[in-house]
């Protein structure tokens, strides 16, 4: 338990920061990869940490959010239900390894915020062309 809320307290600040824009644009020419089982763990993943720091109601609401995320990527990419599948494996490859599952989803958080950043500074333009017609 110790553990896990150490490892979520050094992954956290990653998900709450805002990316930097140039960092951002540098980012938002890179295609997104990640797989269908890195989705999967990380739906697991981000959804036990919110029950794990339920107290904190920001946190948990960004982890949920994160569920959210990974749980449409994974069926996006499969084309079927998260609630069918081995999630069982998928759950005990995670508790297996949390440090490198927390560091893949982390990574996978920072890029996915780094990215709606960079699409909000398009939308911020583009809204900024149409107001000026």
């Amino acid at each position: 338990m110790r553990r896990v809320l150490a490892l979520a307290a050094l992954v956290l600040p990653l998900m709450t920061v805002t990316a930097s824009p140039v960092f951002a644009q540098a980012r938002e020419q890179e295609r997104v990869t990640i797989t269908a089982e890195d989705a999967r763990q990380c739906a697991i993943w981000a959804s036990f940490l919110s029950t794990e720091l339920a107290d904190d109601q920001e946190t948990a609401q960004a982890l949920l959010f994160a569920v959210n995320y990974f749980v449409g990527v994974y069926e996006g990419k499969t084309g079927r239900s998260i609630a069918i599948g081995d999630n069982m494996a998928a759950g005990n490859a995670l508790a297996a390894d949390m440090e490198g599952v927390t560091q893949r989803c982390a990574d996978h958080m920072t890029g996915y915020g780094e990215r709606m950043v960079a699409w909000g500074a398009v939308l911020e333009r583009l809204s900024a062309q149409g107001s000026s017609r």
